[in-house]
């Protein structure tokens, strides 16, 4: 694979934003709209996981697509010691870097394990501290309807039950916000091009219209 210039790993950033915007972004308002909640919160969870693997490169990819990649690019080496840890630890980190400080309330292991693996593989929420949710997700409608407080309703922060408040429309506002800072960085960091370039060149990038259209 020869060295990409310096237009074309900008072109494989505009990409990836435009990819994120057509397609998983507008995926998640039509759900958002039309309040399909919990497919609107496990399909933010999958754009994060997409992501993910762009900021941090090929090591980021997941085991199980890492097997079938050496099955489908045998002999490359650019493959060979990359996976250095398992999903969560990069998955985690993104968390970290880019919605962790819109908001320090949020517990990102909880959002990986308890919500991100539950929801994804069996659609239902992981139970995460003695057999309790640490969650108690509504929508900024449903305020109004929690009358046993009396008092303001904070995201993360105004309990039920021990259990913070998760407000999907917050986190949906915080989770756009993340991937917008995500892409401000990949437009400069020039490790973050590399990465986006080495991840397409084995994944592509997803578009909707290459399955649907």
């Amino acid at each position: 694979m020869t060295n990409p210039s310096p237009e074309e790993l900008n072109s494989y950033v505009s990409t990836l934003e435009n990819a994120f915007n057509n397609s998983m972004l507008s995926d998640i308002n039509i759900a958002m709209k039309g309040n399909a909640n919990l497919g609107a919160l496990i399909l933010m969870l999958c754009a994060i996981d997409c992501l993910k693997t762009y900021r941090y490169g090929v090591e980021a990819i997941d085991m199980i697509t890492f097997n079938k990649l050496k099955g489908l690019y045998p002999g490359d080496t650019r493959l060979e010691g990359k996976i250095t840890g398992p999903n969560s630890k990069y998955y985690i980190s993104f968390l970290k870097e880019y919605l962790l400080p819109l908001n320090s309330n949020y517990n990102v292991e909880y959002i990986y394990i308890g919500l991100r693996c539950g929801l994804i593989h069996s659609y239902t929420e992981n139970i995460f501290d003695n057999n309790r949710s640490l969650f108690q997700i509504v929508r900024s409608t449903m305020k109004q309807n929690i009358s046993q407080l009396k008092k303001e309703i904070i995201h993360l922060q105004t309990k039920i039950n021990n259990n913070p408040i998760f407000i999907l429309d917050e986190f949906y506002q915080d989770f756009k916000n993340a991937c917008n800072a995500f892409f401000v960085c990949a437009k400069t960091d020039e490790k973050i091009k590399i990465n986006i370039f080495e991840v397409k060149s084995f994944l592509g990038i997803f578009e909707s219209k290459h399955i649907f259209d």
